[in-house]
């Protein structure tokens, strides 16, 4: 039997007619007694059985203050699309900004200048995937040869609670 946003049980009126319209009746009396009453809180959606993980993060090389591009790829396992919004949080590596642009426009770095956070909303489907790209300039003063290291989580109530990949920028 399905169920109503307040948990209990809802039975089928059509089945008894009388019934019915005793129930149209109540319902409109407590339609009444409901215009008087508080708004009640939203009601927020049920995490679904999605499977968020990330699949790819990687970055191509840079020289010393260049710049190269840091993408992620985020993949829904499913069975479910997602129901609840995600964020993709990107730790920066030492001796390394965010230059903005950054993909999507959701994107925001923490004031510190270490972090990137992305959020993307509910309805990422099964066996679809959700990209960052990060735009990165490497400090001038690092040495070519120096490996440069970072990491990528992906958390949310849809998925499993957090999914964490390192990454890299060589320096040449």
């Amino acid at each position: 039997m399905p169920r109503s946003l307040c948990g209990s049980a809802v039975r089928n009126p059509g089945r008894n007619p009388g019934r019915a319209v005793g129930l149209v009746a109540v319902l409109l009396a407590v339609a009444g007694t409901l215009a008087l009453a508080p708004t009640p809180a939203p009601v927020t959606a049920p995490a679904s059985r999605s499977d968020l993980r990330l699949v790819q993060a990687a970055a191509d090389p840079a020289p010393p203050g260049g710049q190269t591009v840091l993408r992620a790829l985020v993949a829904n396992g499913g069975p479910d699309v997602t129901a609840s919004p995600f964020t993709v949080t990107v730790l920066l590596p030492a001796r390394t900004t965010d230059l903005g642009g950054d993909f999507p426009a959701s994107c925001a770095h923490a004031a510190a200048g270490t972090t990137v956070s992305c959020a993307f909303p509910p309805g990422l489907p099964q066996l679809r995937t959700a990209i960052v790209e990060i735009h990165v300039l490497v400090g001038g003063d690092v040495r070519p040869g120096t490996v440069l290291s970072g990491g990528v989580t992906v958390a949310g109530p849809d998925g499993p609670s957090c999914d964490h990949r390192p990454y890299s920028i060589q320096v040449r």
